[in-house]
């Protein structure tokens, strides 16, 4: 894909699958709801998740992003992640994030339903490869 193509995929609400490494060095995965923001993806989060639990000791981690339909698209990244909290930005981004996978009637109650999540994980897009179509 190109830049313009792989912005346009990135900004629809797929499923994205996070992968980090657990203290032994086994893969942990597991889906996420994110934003892209043409720079990174951002994922609302928390300290205590064990996936950013991973990040806070290793920041290297990779996502999968994959169309469930046809065409099948995909994009895998490899990249930094980095842990933010008690940061302005933070509660915008938290809306943004739940009004792409949910009715705008229905963010507020499913925001308050996990307060205890205060947390923003950045992951930049160190390394990008994608298709358009399944193979």
């Amino acid at each position: 894909m190109n830049q313009s193509e792989l912005g346009a995929f990135l900004d629809r609400p797929h499923l994205a699958v996070v992968a980090t490494s657990r203290r032994d060095g086994t893969p942990h995965s597991v889906p996420v709801w994110y934003r892209y923001d043409a720079a990174r993806i951002l994922v609302w989060s928390g300290r205590d998740r064990s996936w950013v639990r991973h990040v806070l000791r290793d920041s290297r981690i990779s996502v999968s992003i994959a169309e469930a339909g046809i065409p099948f698209g995909a994009v895998l990244i490899s990249g930094t992640a980095s842990y933010h909290e008690d940061e302005d930005w933070i509660a915008g981004e938290i809306r943004a994030i739940a009004a792409r996978y949910l009715p705008a009637d229905e963010v507020e109650a499913y925001i308050a339903q996990w307060s205890s999540l205060t947390g923003m994980v950045a992951i930049s897009l160190d390394r990008v490869v994608s298709w358009e179509r399944g193979y």
